[in-house]
């Protein structure tokens, strides 16, 4: 989603004669892509280094005994 925002942005900033149409453009475009590079290298980094319990939760499942003539 942040890279096809970025994309539309990218557009615009390609528009001549609207200085701050730019400007705008180039900005939303750089917070779109570093939040998609974020979501993308960081965040799984931090979870795999902080290994949070709603993620990693070791439970155990229930085993229900096998229901005849089924194979």
């Amino acid at each position: 989603m942040a890279s096809a925002v970025a994309g539309g942005y990218g557009l615009l900033a390609l528009s001549w004669g609207f200085n701050i149409h730019i400007w705008f453009a180039i900005l939303i475009m750089s917070a779109m892509l570093l939040s998609c590079l974020g979501a993308l290298t960081l965040l799984p980094s931090l979870i795999l280094t902080f290994r949070p319990r709603l993620i990693f939760r070791r439970t155990r499942l229930p085993v229900s005994p096998p229901v005849a003539g089924t194979s």
